[in-house]
């Protein structure tokens, strides 16, 4: 089963049920979109090959998902167990490699009462990287009920609020003099976005590949 990486705020959400689409980069990122052929694939070409031949079948994009696929959320947590020698790095440093003690797991939810320094490297409770969770320990597990690609910034504000945004929690962007100050769930999207993939990537209006989750 394949997993998709969540921050610890958004795998919460994504639990709850809260979230229920999520937005990744197109890789590579396509020159020019000519036409999407399936929601597993997005046609892209050259400015001076838009004439249709089989050259442009050489421009395609796989998608890594598709729809009805299950797939589990990787998300941090913590793992009880300890730290063995592994050997030294080519500057002669010690590596060590975390070994669990055991299948229990712990995540943002309900965290273990001490947690350990990676340091430490005596048995207890260690925070563990989203990369290192097993599907089968996932505490979530999803499905893909549909896929999009499209440009970052045409997320509507429906489609912000199911990307976990609440709304109302969301930033006060403008001033209206009937209601007051009121609430953008693309705006808060939009700050999100810049805080994972770096301040001006909203404003680069890449392509993603928009999913839509359901439990």
């Amino acid at each position: 089963m394949k997993g998709l990486l969540m921050t610890p705020d958004n795998a919460q959400k994504c639990h709850d049920g809260t979230k229920t689409q999520t937005r990744r980069l197109i890789k590579p990122q396509p020159k020019i979109i000519h036409e999407i052929f399936t929601y597993q694939e997005v046609m892209y070409v050259q400015t001076e090959m838009l004439e249709r031949d089989k050259n442009l079948l050489n421009g395609c994009i796989k998608c890594p998902f598709s729809v009805g696929e299950e797939v589990y959320i990787k998300e941090t947590h913590y793992r009880l167990g300890y730290w063995i020698k592994n050997g030294l790095t080519k500057t002669g440093r010690q590596k060590w490699t975390f070994k669990p003690e055991s299948v229990y797991v712990a995540f943002s939810d309900l965290l273990p009462l001490i947690i350990r320094k990676n340091n430490y490297r005596q048995r207890g409770w260690y925070k563990r990287p989203s990369l290192f969770l097993p599907a089968d320990l996932a505490r979530t597990v999803v499905t893909i009920t549909d896929i999009r690609a499209q440009r970052v910034q045409d997320i509507s504000e429906k489609d912000a609020i199911a990307e976990g945004i609440d709304e109302w929690e969301g930033m006060y962007r403008e001033y209206n003099r009937d209601v007051g100050w009121t609430r953008d769930a693309i705006y808060s999207f939009s700050t999100l976005w810049d805080s994972i993939h770096g301040s001006g990537a909203w404003e680069r209006n890449d392509w993603v590949w928009a999913y839509t989750m359901g439990k």
